[in-house]
């Protein structure tokens, strides 16, 4: 809890809480405001995986083939939108190699606000001054098969046009030793 100054509405004087300002009129007041017990949400990173296929946005001049989110889970939380129009190109066992001369990301600073909630997830509309797009969050409560978030892009009517999966980043696990393919002592 903590206490405030007051100014006497009568005479102006600034006074302690649990004063009187001296003037007679006005007896001992005391403010107490709660302090939140509620810790600021940490900032998380959904990451989406690298798609062939054209993902048309208006704030990109070429279409999208990847993008990240990182952003503070709660009504109005802070964020960085990235967008990665690089075409990804793949070997001929399907991993993703890199361009010799990739195209910048573009990074646009947003805020979600919550729309709805159920059991398992939770719905945000992303905003930003240069976010034009119909974009959504959903943010799941737990792991699901397919990641751990989605963005949703909308088309005309509000229906949604695209879905990107996203994930959390997470250490993946080492194998035991004992599984590990190792030559006979």
């Amino acid at each position: 809890m903590s206490k405030w100054m007051l100014i006497c509405a009568a005479i102006g004087a600034a006074t302690a809480a649990g004063e009187s300002c001296g003037d007679g009129k006005c007896g001992p007041r005391t403010v107490t405001v709660k302090a939140s017990n509620k810790p600021r949400p940490e900032a998380v990173q959904f990451i989406g995986s690298a798609f062939s296929t054209d993902l048309p946005l208006a704030e990109s001049k070429q279409p999208v083939h990847r993008l990240w989110l990182t952003c503070r889970l709660v009504d109005g939380g802070a964020g960085v939108l990235t967008l990665d129009p690089n075409v990804p190109r793949f070997d001929e066992f399907g991993d993703q190699v890199r361009d010799a001369r990739p195209s910048l990301l573009l990074r646009l600073k947003c805020t979600l606000k919550f729309l709805k909630k159920d059991k398992q997830r939770t719905l945000y509309e992303i905003r930003g001054p240069k976010i034009v797009s119909r974009l959504s969050l959903v943010a799941y409560n737990n792991i699901m098969p397919w990641g751990d978030g989605r963005l949703l892009v909308g088309g005309k009517g509000g229906k949604v046009r695209y879905v990107i999966d996203l994930f959390i980043p997470r250490p993946k696990p080492s194998p035991p030793r004992s599984a590990v393919n190792m030559p006979p002592p």
